[in-house]
């Protein structure tokens, strides 16, 4: 039992590392050209990025962030020709509704359009999953008029979604669809943003503390009957050891209470 708690405060000690959104700083031929919300991809010899579209879109690492907007920013001493990539987290990130309106939830990939993202197509690689809503009635985004290769007209509307930064194919698509479900559910109960690793330290604590309480209630029950069964003279001495237990079981509800409040917290 000492060891389960001590788990428990340890996952409370480490919601520092649970704020961890990791960007890389590339090289940039023109960083003047890439801004904060932008997909970025590769280029050259891999040390240098540039603004993500369907040319590129198979080298995509990730979204385009201010330095001060990550907590692990790895080669972060880079000189000033640099932009900062988020490669796992949450950034917000620029995108158009090409692909048709987005969804909480929508995976997101490159578009035509070079830095901006859209609802991913079949193929084509993400950069992880929306955590809001762009439509035409999404505040703040712009309508933009265009011509397809026929010569048909479309609006279509830009504007910048938050997303769980997740580079890969439709597999990590679905891995981040779990991860993005989590943190949605852990945001509503702690009433804030919270990060993706946030949320699964919090989903790890109470399947944990659960299945403790599961454990100590059935245990404590069984064998009381089996006690009773056996002695009934008994009773008294067997209700003190099941309250006991469930004394316990309340302690461990408390500890695992208290771990959930320091991993969600802000």
């Amino acid at each position: 039992m000492p060891i389960f708690i001590m788990l428990l405060l340890c996952a409370g000690v480490r919601t520092a590392w649970a704020y961890g959104d990791v960007s890389r700083a590339f090289s940039a031929s023109n960083s003047a050209s890439l801004v904060a919300g932008d997909l970025a991809s590769t280029a050259g010899d891999g040390s240098e990025v540039a603004a993500a579209n369907m040319q590129n879109g198979n080298r995509l690492v990730g979204v385009v962030v201010d330095s001060s907007q990550t907590s692990l920013a790895l080669e972060s001493s880079a000189p000033e020709s640099v932009v900062q990539v988020v490669l796992s987290g949450n950034a917000e990130a620029y995108v158009t509704t090409l692909g048709g309106d987005i969804h909480a939830g929508d995976a997101i990939s490159v578009s035509p359009v070079s830095g901006f993202g859209m609802r991913a197509g079949q193929g084509l690689r993400i950069v992880g999953i929306a955590q809001a809503d762009v439509t035409s009635t999404t505040p703040g985004v712009h309508a933009l008029y265009i011509k397809d290769a026929r010569g048909i007209s479309r609006t279509v509307y830009m504007g910048a979604v938050p997303i769980v930064v997740g580079v890969g194919s439709g597999a990590v698509a679905a891995s981040a669809g779990l991860s993005s479900s989590l943190q949605s559910l852990a945001t509503v109960v702690a009433g804030h943003q919270v990060s993706t690793l946030q949320a699964t330290l919090s989903f790890i604590i109470v399947v944990i503390s659960v299945g403790a309480l599961m454990a100590l209630i059935y245990g404590a029950i069984h064998a009381g009957i089996v006690a009773i069964g056996r002695n009934p003279l008994a009773l008294w001495s067997i209700l003190r050891s099941v309250l006991q237990i469930l004394g316990m079981g309340l302690l461990i509800a408390a500890v695992a209470a208290v771990a959930l409040y320091f991993t969600l917290r802000p």
